[in-house]
């Protein structure tokens, strides 16, 4: 898992990727007071936020990589804290992120790699993105208005399935086989390793996981962890037929949940992504 002043974007990206194509079907439209006052609440805790940590980090210039990576780590935890949660500030991080694939493509990257390839940091870009979000002209950035997305399915989802998948075949192509984990049985499917172990405690509402929950089983046997915020119970099951990935959602917590499947076979032969009721 990458870590580092970049991974809260990336781990952003991962979930927010595939809500661009939710937002750039949103017209420009002057927003009521209420939003805007929402925005710059938003940006004022956002502001603070990041004012705090790029002090930590000015201060420990200079320190060992133990320490940089301590500190990294830390802010990428709050700023996730912050950031996940709130739509306002996800509408932001989707906006820099989409702006980013205009302002400097890169032929055959996701927005995930796209950023990876950038190098950069672009806090600012998310002031401005706040700034638009609350009907101010923000010169100097080529690409579409940011706006706020319209309602559908959780993007994290589909796009942390395929990277838990990712990271048990590249374990299988380097061990040759998968992480033994129990099948994920029940609605939604779970585990004794699931990521929450409760459904209820992502129905309707965010769960942030503790460090320990990634501390077993084949999570461990991965390196694998998803920082900051979730909203979906992750399982993972392996043995001889192969593994599995589910994630299930209820975000609206009205009992039915949104089923994400990614399977492969021993053979490293994917089955591809099945997704049930994915609107709920």
């Amino acid at each position: 898992m990458m870590s580092g002043r970049y991974a809260w974007l990336v781990v952003l990206a991962a979930g927010l990727a595939a809500a661009t194509a939710a937002a750039a079907g949103c017209k420009r439209a002057g927003p009521d007071e209420a939003t805007v006052t929402r925005v710059r609440d938003a940006e004022r805790r956002f502001d603070e936020l990041w004012k705090r940590w790029n002090d930590r980090w000015t201060a420990a210039l200079g320190a060992g990589p133990g320490e940089m990576d301590r500190i990294d780590r830390d802010a990428t935890r709050e700023i996730l804290a912050l950031v996940q949660p709130d739509d306002t500030l996800r509408a932001a991080a989707l906006c820099i992120l989409d702006r980013a694939a205009v302002e400097k493509p890169m032929e055959g990257t996701s927005g995930l790699e796209g950023l990876n390839w950038i190098g950069i940091t672009p806090w600012a870009w998310m002031l401005d993105a706040l700034r638009e979000l609350r009907g101010e002209s923000v010169k100097g950035h080529k690409g579409k208005p940011c706006a706020m997305p319209g309602p559908g399915p959780d993007p994290d989802v589909r796009e942390n399935v395929h990277n838990i998948g990712r990271a048990v075949d590249a374990y299988l192509m380097e061990t040759a086989q998968v992480p033994a984990a129990s099948p994920c049985t029940g609605t939604p499917p779970r585990n004794e390793f699931s990521v929450p172990r409760d459904p209820s405690a992502v129905a309707g509402k965010w769960y942030t996981p503790a460090e320990a929950d990634w501390a077993t089983g084949p999570w461990a046997e991965l390196g694998f962890e998803l920082v900051g915020p979730i909203r979906a119970v992750y399982c993972v099951e392996g043995g001889a037929d192969g593994f599995a990935v589910h994630a299930s959602t209820d975000l609206d917590a009205d009992g039915t949940w949104s089923h994400y499947r990614w399977a492969q076979g021993p053979d490293g032969v994917g089955q591809g992504m099945t997704v049930e009721s994915p609107a709920e």
